[in-house]
């Protein structure tokens, strides 16, 4: 057998061994949407990123988040929608809101402050489909929020890169 069929051989094994040779995975398409990403809010009063956060008095004195998500700061409990496709992977209570994490390949989208969703783990979401709506902070007449944030496994990566009109509108208000 010449170098050339072995060579093959081996490279046809390894496709059918890995199912993904030659195939565009999930990794690669959630990578192509960077920049499209829905914003999750279709109306907000301001975005606060981290430097924001760091910089400016916190009007509803929630904001102590250290890392490169986004705060949608509102006046009203708002409809939340997905950014993008996913599946539901975790629900969490805390501190009477609601924390929904979406996954699509390795990447995390995470939506902090939400009234109870009725969705559930284990359900699929289309990007712009309602998730929720906004917890209503009693003791902070007119002071709703959500935070969102993009996630790498383990890793916090940069979210207003990742939404559509992405970083100079983002953090000049300007997004729809």
């Amino acid at each position: 057998m010449t170098r050339q069929l072995k060579f093959i051989i081996i490279l046809m094994l390894c496709s059918c061994l890995t199912e993904t040779f030659g195939q565009t995975t999930a990794n690669d398409i959630f990578e192509q949407a960077k920049g499209t990403l829905l914003t999750p809010l279709s109306s907000y009063k301001e975005v606060e990123d981290i430097q924001v956060r760091e910089e400016a008095s916190r009007p509803c004195g929630r904001y102590d988040r250290t890392d490169s998500s986004l705060t949608f700061v509102t006046d009203s409990t708002y409809e939340v929608r997905a950014a993008y496709k996913g599946v539901i992977r975790g629900i969490f209570e805390i501190e009477d809101s609601y924390t929904l994490l979406t996954k699509f390949g390795d990447y995390f989208l995470i939506y902090s402050g939400l009234n109870k969703p009725e969705l559930k783990v284990g359900d699929t979401v289309q990007g712009g489909q309602i998730i929720g709506s906004l917890y209503d902070y009693r003791d902070t007449p007119n002071c709703c929020s959500l935070q969102f944030s993009v996630q790498k496994l383990e890793k916090t990566l940069n979210a207003c890169k990742w939404l559509t009109n992405n970083e100079q509108h983002i953090t000049a208000g300007l997004l729809p």
